[in-house]
């Protein structure tokens, strides 16, 4: 009997040694997209789900110096589903929740399955599981829920025989996905819900199935410059806004692209042998300048561009790509100069026809051309097998809002600006210290990205920015526009069959509204709200992907509070409330008036105009997240404008000009009821700035203008109100807000006025006197052009003196309504002004006064002649860079540049003395 005893004791040791094993093999891995998924036991930590809450003191109890529970959690999948019989209906309001308990020490995994096992005698126990890590160590919770979605809506007795078939509970269908399920594992199962899962795929009979996993630690890069990408995590570098960014650890831990995308990147052509690029590099590429295969690498440019699109994750080099496990295409392009319009065609065609999802584009500036146009039109319709590739372009680096071509070509093109790290437009005035560029905008702006100081991959050794294989300030709308492509990428990734107009309106749809713009409800803009500087808003990579998923976000944001009038004149209230919470973000708040939508904004402030006076009007405010929901409204407030007997705020009628001379003209307009005191600005229509004048009648005459020139001009008023503190009405200073001279604001219970190039005080509030108000709008501008003057002037037929000219002795020119002469010995004579006498003669020998940087390239010498002030280049340092923005050449005091050795192509010279800059393009012959 004995003898018996020992031979059965090593088969049952086998046996279980099997069983275990066999457990192990089944659920180590799950299906996606058709494919298993493996993963790998995390034998430190138990998942366990149960039901109850008076469960929860229970398995507190538990806890131990080897057993801690790491955290427990309600599972509310009931509350969220649309049930389908009574049966999931009557358990509506059973709650359930999943705990996480560390297991008593290292141990093997058979011990560790023993244990599993011991947890499943408690009782109200649903189901007892392993946790698991990915193989790029991501964690991972397991639920007693897994998810099927049908092949037909008429496959739901299918599912549900078989969930009785298997003792489990069809909790009921996703709101948003019908075909979608979520089933539940109930204590009569022996088997976990990532084995049941696998069993369900594996019938045929549905479309797919995955575990209900709980994420933890949400993906992020372990590459050695990640944490200087604020583009991808904005934690406060470079002086920037912590959390302003694209929300991409959130998107990654949905995906971090397919390999079955290709992002091409129509640039200089980017390094394939790059350590950060080469595992993502598809195929050999293109070059359009020679019409073959492979790509060719004419610049630095990109190789700066991919990287920021696909750079490889989480290989202790260098940087993260947006999508960094997409492909990448090479269409190399000289983007100098010699282009022509087919070569540049030649690019678009290529790349659809060779399976390309996105095209980045960060370069324009062309002359519009047919064939371009039509290489285009292919792309959009062709690509894709007819779903069409997505292209997306950078707006300009020109800071202002000449979208340049083939941006502007199509509305079917994503147009790109450029973020600063503070939510801001990138311009020169912006939080980053870089004064000498600014992102284009206005009306075919269609969302903004990070674009200011990014790191990203450059060519290796010398051939690049730097020595070091990295850039750390690639900037310009060309960073900003591969940004928005590899969140395109990630969209396709998730949901391939997207045609490009639905990626294009995933992304405008889910964009942040940042930073402290206005973004309306606009004509021909109908995916959500829309600004001229910002567009639709940040790119948010999460709610982007969550859209093409289907899996959006459905938790409205909190109600805002504390809805109160900072403020109000008897044509506006000033409104302040407390912001909102969301478990993705707010994007923006609604205000309304009486019940009707008056303003959106992404501020928790704003001012109501256009109010009549002595009137009461209510109000109330509502947030809004990504992913359109609504909060609840906030407290409703009463607000009654003032009374007074001054102007009712509306703008200045009937403004003309008449009498108009060669230096003169007379400005009249309609009386504004009560005011006193009008602004009026005028411009020459080339100018920037306005000059300001005010007037205490509704005439005025203007002198000193310049003949033959137009001008603009506009006029508004500030509304006078009753006797009492000087700040009422006022609003309060908002950081980011471009107030003009005149504007009045609040800011630390002071009153200031804005000057032309500061702040006056006007007194501390609660000073009695005129109450404030605020300035009118301004009226209609117009325009008016000044006569020749009578009889000829001295300047009559002299041009301009113009920036770069190479002028002789004795040329004459205009400059400052003055006619000065070239002499012999290289200055300029002072003739007098164009407004007086003929018989004026030379009065001096200094020439123009002007700071503007002149260039001559010399003939044949290959020297750029410089045009300064001497006192402004004895101290001056100079940089000359290509069109990508490389340094090609440097060095102090120079007033003759030797540029023989420079390629020929288009460059920017830029010269800096002391705190002033100046910049001219040149083009070396």
């Amino acid at each position: 009997m004995q003898n018996i005893i020992y031979k059965i004791a090593p088969l049952m040791l086998l046996f279980f040694a099997v069983n275990v094993f066999g457990q192990k093999q089944s659920d180590t891995f799950y299906y996606y997209k058709g494919e298993k998924f493996f993963l790998d036991i995390d034998t430190k930590t138990i998942s366990i789900s149960f039901e109850g809450e008076n469960s929860i003191n229970s398995f507190k109890s538990l806890r131990s110096n080897s057993i801690k529970i790491k955290e427990i959690v309600e599972d509310n999948s009931r509350a969220t589903l649309v049930s389908l019989d009574a049966n999931a209906n009557s358990k509506k309001a059973v709650k359930s929740y999943y705990m996480e308990v560390s297991t008593s020490k290292n141990i093997t995994i058979a011990d560790y399955y023993k244990e599993i096992e011991s947890y499943k005698k408690l009782p109200n126990i649903l189901m007892v599981s392993p946790t698991y890590t990915t193989k790029s160590g991501g964690e991972l919770g397991l639920s007693n829920n897994f998810y099927v979605k049908l092949k037909d809506k008429n496959d739901i007795d299918i599912l549900y025989k078989k969930a009785k078939e298997m003792d489990l509970e069809v909790l009921g269908h996703d709101k948003f996905m019908p075909l979608w399920f979520t089933l539940s594992v109930t204590s009569k199962n022996k088997l976990n819900s990532i084995q049941l899962a696998n069993i369900f795929y594996e019938t045929g009979l549905f479309e797919s199935t995955e575990p209900a996993f709980r994420y933890h630690n949400i993906e992020t890069s372990n590459d050695t410059y990640f944490n200087n990408q604020w583009s991808l995590n904005n934690t406060g570098q470079n002086g920037g806004t912590a959390g302003i960014d694209i929300k991409i650890e959130e998107a990654w831990s949905i995906t971090t692209g397919n390999p079955s995308i290709k992002t091409a990147v129509y640039d200089h052509g980017l390094e394939m042998n790059h350590p950060d690029l080469q595992a993502n590099v598809y195929g050999t590429g293109f070059d359009a300048n020679n019409g073959t295969s492979p790509a060719t690498v004419r610049g630095s440019h990109g190789t700066a561009c991919a990287g920021i699109i696909g750079a490889v994750k989480d290989n202790n080099l260098g940087i993260s790509g947006v999508a960094p496990t997409s492909k990448l295409m090479s269409i190399s392009i000289n983007l100098k100069s010699s282009d022509t319009p087919s070569q540049l065609a030649s690019g678009f065609n290529w790349a659809w026809q060779n399976g390309a999802d996105v095209i980045s584009n960060s370069w324009g500036g062309y002359a519009p051309s047919s064939i371009i146009d039509n290489a285009i039109k292919n792309t959009l319709t062709k690509g894709r097998e007819g779903k069409g590739c997505v292209i997306v372009f950078a707006a300009g680096n020109e800071n202002n809002t000449n979208i340049r071509y083939p941006g502007n070509s199509n509305p079917d093109l994503l147009i790109v600006g450029a973020m600063s790290p503070c939510a801001e437009r990138k311009n020169p005035n912006s939080c980053d210290g870089e004064s000498n560029w600014g992102s284009c905008f206005g009306t075919q702006l269609d969302i903004v990205a990070p674009g200011v100081k990014m790191p990203t991959t450059d060519n290796q050794g010398r051939n690049g920015y730097s020595s070091t294989d990295y850039t750390q300030t690639f900037n310009g709308t060309s960073s900003a526009c591969p940004v928005v492509a590899g969140v395109a990428a990630l969209i396709l990734s998730v949901n391939p069959n997207l045609t490009f107009s639905e990626v294009n309106t995933i992304i405008e749809q889910s964009a942040q509204k940042v930073g402290t713009y206005r973004y309306a409800t606009t004509g021909g803009r109908p995916n959500g709200t829309w600004n001229n500087q910002m567009g639709y808003g940040l790119v948010d990579a999460h709610q982007a992907v969550l859209l093409a998923q289907g899996n959006s976000d459905s938790q409205a944001p909190t109600a805002p509070s504390n809805l109160v009038s900072t403020g109000k004149t008897k044509t506006s209230v000033s409104l302040s409330w407390t912001a909102s919470t969301d478990n993705v973000g707010v994007t923006g708040y609604e205000i309304y008036q009486d019940d009707v939508v008056v303003a959106t904004v992404a501020a928790t402030s704003e001012t109501i105009n256009g109010l009549t006076a002595n009137t009461t009007y209510r109000f109330k405010v509502r947030a809004k997240d990504a992913a359109g929901n609504y909060s609840a409204f906030s407290n409703i407030i009463s607000v009654k404008t003032l009374e007074g007997t001054g102007g009712d705020c509306q703008k200045v009628t009937g403004v003309t000009a008449t009498d108009i001379k060669d230096v003169s003209a007379t400005i009249n307009w309609n009386v504004a009821d009560g005011t006193t005191t009008y602004i009026v600005e005028y411009k020459k229509t080339t100018a920037n700035a306005y000059t300001i004048v005010e007037a205490t009648s509704n005439t005025l005459g203007l002198k000193n203008l310049s003949p033959e020139t137009t001008y603009q001009l506009r006029i508004k008023y500030t509304c006078t109100g009753t006797t009492g503190d000087i700040c009422e009405g006022v609003a309060p200073w908002r950081s980011g807000v471009n107030y003009q001279p005149g504007d009045k604001v609040v800011y630390l219970n002071t009153l200031y006025r804005k000057t032309s190039n500061s702040w006056e005080n006007l007194g501390r509030c609660g000073t009695t006197g005129n109450a404030q108000g605020t300035d009118a709008p301004y009226s209609d501008i117009i325009t008016f052009t000044t006569k020749k003057t009578p009889g000829g002037g001295i300047c009559d037929g002299v041009a301009p003196w113009r920036s770069g000219v190479r002028y002789q002795p004795g040329d004459k020119v205009v400059y400052n309504d003055t006619l000065y002469q070239k002499n012999a010995s290289g200055g300029w004579d002072n003739l007098g002004s164009c407004n007086g006498s003929k018989m004026l003669t030379s009065m001096t020998s200094s020439p123009p006064l002007t700071t503007e940087l002149a260039i001559y390239q010399e003939p044949f010498s290959g020297t750029l002649s410089i045009s300064l002030p001497e006192a402004l280049l004895k101290s001056s340092s100079y940089r000359i860079f290509d069109v990508t923005g490389k340094v090609i050449m440097s060095g102090e005091k120079a007033k003759k540049i030797d540029v023989g050795t420079i390629e020929n192509g288009m460059y920017i010279l830029k010269i800096s003395s002391g705190k002033n800059s100046y910049v001219k393009r040149f083009v070396k012959h």
